[in-house]
């Protein structure tokens, strides 16, 4: 009986600490699941990839220096209204052509833009052309004085030269047509005047002529050049007379020019020492 109570109570024990045991795992189990629900989930975070700073350069003022062709304006501005006086006011009335600095020798045409076109006229004096050799010869036409002192001509609209009045000539091309301004008059001479402008001083430049027939040119109240071979018709270019010296500011030229019979009239340019023609602004 003994015996048998404590195999029982063993029994009873041995159950309760088998539960407690259970209990303890239920419980640590337990935990563990919990543990597991309660961790977070780690976020892949991608981080945005930082574009460089650019540091922004201060802005400075930059004071443009005056241009060549900006100083030609202003004096284009200035220049037109005395170019406007009236010739009965007796003052000075000068051509305005302007000479814009040149940039390339490489021109494939030469428009009326390259050429002077504004020019004062004085004439026509006509002579005998047989007494010079008929319309085949003429050349010592050109040395006819038609003029007192013709280096020191100055060309003023509607003031008068021995008989003749100076007279604004309106040429429509790159031509000076004296044989249509005078209506076709055969033997004779007349006198082309113009101002032009240079906004440096400029050695060694070249004048180009084309001429029908004879000429003498002074520039500045020098003689600077003379062709009386023969007898020609007016073509671009005909003639290139190199060292020519502008002074900056305005330059006088002249240009004496004899006609035998048919065409007359002349073409005239400027080109710089390298050979850039250089285009001529009117007013």
């Amino acid at each position: 009986m003994f015996l048998q109570e404590r195999e029982i109570a063993m029994t009873k024990r041995q159950f309760i600490q088998l539960f407690i045991l259970s209990l303890a795992l239920l419980l640590v189990f337990s935990g563990c699941s919990e543990e597991k629900k309660a961790k977070p989930v780690e976020e892949k975070v991608v981080e945005a990839k930082q574009e460089p700073v650019v540091k922004e350069e201060p802005v400075r003022e930059t004071v443009k220096k005056p241009k060549a062709e900006d100083k030609v304006q202003q004096v284009v501005k200035e220049t037109v209204a005395q170019a406007k006086i009236k010739p009965a006011s007796g003052k000075k009335v000068i051509t305005a052509n302007f000479l814009m600095p040149a940039k390339t020798a490489d021109v494939d045409w030469l428009g009326s833009e390259y050429f002077v076109m504004d020019w004062l006229v004085l004439g026509p004096f006509e002579y005998d052309g047989e007494k010079y050799g008929g319309e085949w010869e003429c050349q010592e036409a050109i040395e006819i004085a038609c003029v007192e002192n013709e280096a020191k001509l100055t060309p003023r609209e509607g003031a008068e030269v021995s008989g003749k009045y100076w007279q604004r000539l309106e040429s429509y091309g790159e031509l000076i047509d004296l044989d249509a301004f005078y209506e076709y008059t055969d033997f004779a001479t007349a006198y082309i005047g113009a101002y032009v402008y240079s906004p440096t001083e400029m050695k060694d430049c070249i004048l180009y002529l084309g001429s029908d027939d004879y000429v003498k040119v002074y520039i500045n109240e020098e003689l600077v050049y003379t062709y009386k071979t023969e007898r020609r018709g007016a073509e671009v270019d005909s003639d290139r007379i190199p060292g020519i010296n502008l002074k900056q500011g305005w330059n006088k030229v002249v240009i004496k020019v004899v006609d035998v019979v048919q065409g007359w009239g002349v073409y005239v340019r400027f080109a710089d020492w390298q050979n850039k023609p250089f285009k001529v602004m009117s007013k």
